[in-house]
């Protein structure tokens, strides 16, 4: 499985963990904790969507068909930084 692929899929694991959450809040017995619940899960699963889209873009712009490149999800770690590299 590719490494995008296992992004996507914890990407989307969050969001059902979330929206879950969201639906249970909505069932608690005090009403104002569970729409306090509700605000925070919503945009969390908000937030998530923006990450979703600023990484297509990053995609795009880095490896996209005019780039002639292709990501390499390989985590390379140095010096205590993370980066990613890819392959020309």
């Amino acid at each position: 499985m590719s490494k995008q692929v296992q992004l996507d899929d914890a990407l989307g694991k969050a969001q059902s963990l979330l929206q879950a959450l969201y639906l249970a809040a909505g069932n608690t017995i005090d009403q104002q904790d569970g729409i306090a619940l509700q605000v925070v899960a919503s945009t969390a699963m908000d937030s998530l969507q923006q990450a979703r889209e600023l990484i297509d873009d990053i995609l795009e712009s880095e490896f996209g068909p005019a780039t002639g490149r292709e990501p390499d999800f390989t985590i390379i770690e140095k010096g205590g930084r993370i980066s990613k590299g890819w392959r020309e």
